[in-house]
C-alpha cells in the first residue's frame, strides 16, 4: 500500500511525499449457530460466535436478529431463543 500526502502552504508551494507500508490483518470469523430443542422442534437456541481468540476484537454483546419469519429481536447477549409459528426453511441473521 501506498500513502501519499501532499502539503500546500499558503504561498502554492507543495510537497508530496510518498511512502510504501505493510498492512496485515488477522482473519475471524463471525457466525451463527443454531440447535433445534429435542422437546420442541420449532424452538430454535441461537448463538453469535466469535471465532477471534486474541481478544482483540470484542463484540458490544447487543446483538440485532432476524430470525426469516418476520420477526426480529435485540439482545443483550451472544445467545436467543426463537420459536417458529410453522414448520419451513428459515434463514437467519445477526448483526
Amino acid at each position: 500500500m501506498v500513502i501519499s500526502l501532499i502539503f500546500l502552504s499558503q504561498t502554492g508551494c507543495k510537497k508530496i511525499i510518498d511512502d510504501a507500508i505493510s498492512c496485515t490483518t488477522e482473519s475471524f470469523f463471525l457466525y451463527i449457530e443454531g440447535d433445534v430443542d429435542a422437546s420442541n422442534l420449532k424452538l430454535f437456541h441461537f448463538t453469535f460466535v466469535n471465532s477471534d481468540t486474541s481478544g482483540d476484537y470484542i463484540l458490544d454483546n447487543q446483538i440485532k436478529w432476524d430470525f426469516g419469519d418476520g420477526v426480529t429481536e435485540t439482545s443483550q447477549g451472544l445467545t436467543i431463543d426463537h420459536t417458529y409459528a410453522s414448520t419451513g426453511s428459515y434463514t437467519a441473521k445477526a448483526s
